[in-house]
Order: C-alpha cells, then structure tokens, then sequence
C-alpha cells in the first residue's frame, strides 16, 4: 500500500501546525531544547508520504532509511521507513509531523473516536510538560485545534492510521494513564 498524501496534502497541514510552541512561550525553555540538543541521541520518524516535503540536501538534516519490516512499525507499512535527526538548527518552518505535534499524541479510544492525548510512549528523556500534567491547562486552544485537524486528516491515510492504532493498542495494553489534550470534555 502507498502513502495516500500528497506533498501539496503535507504543505496544507505544515501550514495549519505552523505554530512553534503549545504554550505562550518557548516551551524548549523549559527543557533547554533537550530534543534538539542531542543529536546523536534523538531523532524522529517521517509519516508515510511526508518525506515528500524534504530534498535530502537539507544541511540542517541526517537521513537514516529503516526497513519498514522492523518491529514497531505497523503490518501494513511496506515502504521504507525514514528516521531524521537534526543538528539543533533547524529550519522551525520544516520541522516533520513528529516534531509539530509532541507532547500530545493522536489516539483512538476504544470506542474508535479520536482524541489528542499528552504523550505516554517511552523516550530517552522526559519533557516537563508531561512531568506536569498541570501544564496541558495552559496548551494554546488554536495550536491543539490546528493539530487535530491535522491529524484528523491525516488519518484518511490508512497507513497513518495503522500506526495511531498500534501507538494506541500500545497505551492501552501498558496500562498508562490517558490524559486527553483535546478536544476537551469527550
């Protein structure tokens, strides 16, 4: 199966999550930017498809390709997987899907509705803002809107889907805690 979107698709959602930041201030103040510091020990992995919004002659980028047979990638994918791992500086206006959206997740409940949640799945370190939950209190109302619409798109794409699925299958079979971000109230 072949991603569904289009770069012109990506270019429509980069623009709706072009917003920087879930607060009112830099949140990588908070973190000194520890995602982006590290090189060598952070990355993140394109959406099917979403490798169309980058030349790979981005000097700001390290491209690795994955095998998309790998554990923790759903069944259905069958095209290579890429991974991404900036040097610190990056172009804020390129960042991939990954980057826009965290702390917050997409999650299908087991009702099959879809929320953004704040995120549960292991890294290798731990943003304040999901240390303190009291912060999703403060998360800007546009920038999560924008990301559920993204999102919300983004699952028309069977592949994405797959993936949101087993991230969710995945919470629920750890039993983590699920603090929905947005919309609120459902």
């Amino acid at each position: 199966m072949k991603p569904r979107f289009s770069k012109k698709d990506f270019e429509q959602i980069y623009e709706w999550t072009s917003e920087d930041s879930p607060l009112a201030c830099d949140c990588g103040q908070l973190c000194n930017g520890i995602c982006c510091s590290d090189t060598d020990a952070y990355g993140i992995y394109l959406l099917p498809g979403e490798e169309s919004m980058f030349t790979r002659e981005e000097d700001w980028l390290e491209w690795e390709t994955q095998d998309s047979d790998d554990p923790g990638f759903p069944d259905s994918w069958e095209e290579p997987v890429y991974f991404l791992s900036c040097n610190g500086n990056c172009d804020r206006s390129k960042r991939p899907m990954q980057c826009r959206t965290y702390p917050v997740a997409p999650h299908i409940t087991t009702d099959g509705r879809f929320i953004l949640v704040l995120e549960t799945l292991e890294t290798s370190y731990r943003c304040p803002l999901i240390e303190d939950p009291r912060y999703l209190e403060s998360f800007s109302e546009q920038w999560l809107h924008n990301l559920y619409r993204s999102w919300a798109m983004l699952l028309n794409d069977p592949l994405i889907y797959d993936l949101v699925m087993m991230d969710s299958d995945y919470r629920r079979a750890c039993k983590q805690e699920i603090l929905p971000a947005y919309p609120k109230n459902k």
